[in-house]
């Protein structure tokens, strides 16, 4: 498959195994200088906006059922994912045995529902330190009356190059969010824009017919960075993302293929 030139134009959160890091607190995802590397085991202090999501380095989403992968590269350092449920969801959340370096000491907080302006506020809604399997942490059945989109917040005062896999799972069967499906008939400027970027760059730079262009810029690879640059923004996404990527993958990925055939003449 072709290099996509749209790819060195965006950087998408890294969730599997990656060094990489969003916005920190002091510019490397430690504290500000002079606080105590234990204070990592207690919530993050609200930064000025009042959002919590401010003094984290945002990570992408983690959807129901699934689990994200990534490392800690500072001590210490908070690292926070979004997920989406429907109201009265029951959630499960765990840094797992499975894919944690060993000697993790972590804790877990959850914040929200986001708020209109894209905040998920300063209020802890949930917190644990070592529920989990030795020092990991573990929020178990936390009912969320209601739906929307929340963050995930997972620390460490002194686990600086090691890794640690989040876990989120239903408990109680019903926690998808419920979205429109008329979200879903038409490609979203959110993905049709980049995707255009990617079949024009890729004609321009390698000088490959738009056939062969658009070829390299819709398989399912690309499916999936599409999604995850659209969604994983951390404030305001579009509303079709609280359906997760299956749901964009069966629903709008089809029709978003089916606009540019047309449009291209293919």
């Amino acid at each position: 498959m072709l290099r996509k030139r749209w790819q060195s134009w965006r950087v998408l959160p890294a969730l599997f195994l990656c060094g990489c890091g969003g916005p920190m607190l002091d510019g490397d995802g430690a504290l500000p200088t002079g606080e105590s590397a234990q204070h990592a085991l207690y919530a993050p202090h609200a930064p000025a906006s009042g959002n919590v999501l401010d003094g984290t380095a945002y990570m992408g989403r983690v959807e129901l059922g699934g689990a994200v992968q990534t490392r800690f590269t500072a001590n210490p350092q908070y690292l926070s994912f979004g997920f989406s449920v429907r109201p009265g969801a029951q959630v499960r959340l765990e840094v797992t045995h499975l894919g944690s370096s060993p000697n993790l000491d972590t804790a877990l907080f959850v914040y929200g529902p986001r708020h209109a302006d894209g905040s998920y506020g300063g209020t802890v809604l949930a917190q644990d330190d070592d529920a989990g399997y030795g020092q990991l942490s573990q929020v178990d059945a936390l009912a969320l009356a209601q739906g929307g989109d929340y963050l995930a917040v997972v620390s460490s005062g002194t686990g600086a190059g090691k890794q640690f896999r989040l876990q989120l799972d239903c408990a109680n069967g019903a926690c998808a969010p419920v979205v429109d499906p008329a979200l879903y008939r038409r490609c979203d400027l959110d993905v049709a824009l980049p995707i255009k970027e990617c079949v024009e760059g890729t004609v321009n730079e390698y000088g490959v017919s738009l056939a062969d262009a658009y070829d390299s810029c819709t398989g399912p690879d690309d499916a999936h960075a599409f999604y995850r640059e659209a969604c994983n923004a951390g404030g305001n996404v579009p509303a079709w993302c609280e359906g997760g990527e299956a749901q964009f993958t069966l629903r709008m990925w089809p029709v978003c293929q089916d606009h540019f055939l047309h449009d291209y003449g293919l």
